[in-house]
């Protein structure tokens, strides 16, 4: 609800781009703090940490 409308686009599209394809299947329930770690590794070996960095904080 506090996003502009540029911001909330540019967000779902790091969620749909990023995280649904390594993480979507996934249960809620079976989420470990290990696959929330390893996908953040993933991400850093393509991109930089100030790049990952934002993303951590979700």
């Amino acid at each position: 609800m506090n996003f502009k409308p540029t911001s909330y686009d540019t967000e779902k599209t790091v969620i749909e781009a990023r995280i649904i394809p390594a993480l979507g299947k996934v249960k809620l329930q079976a989420l470990t703090p290990r696959a929330i770690k390893t996908f953040y590794a993933e991400l850093r070996k393509t991109y930089s940490k100030e790049y990952v960095r934002p993303y951590t904080a979700f």
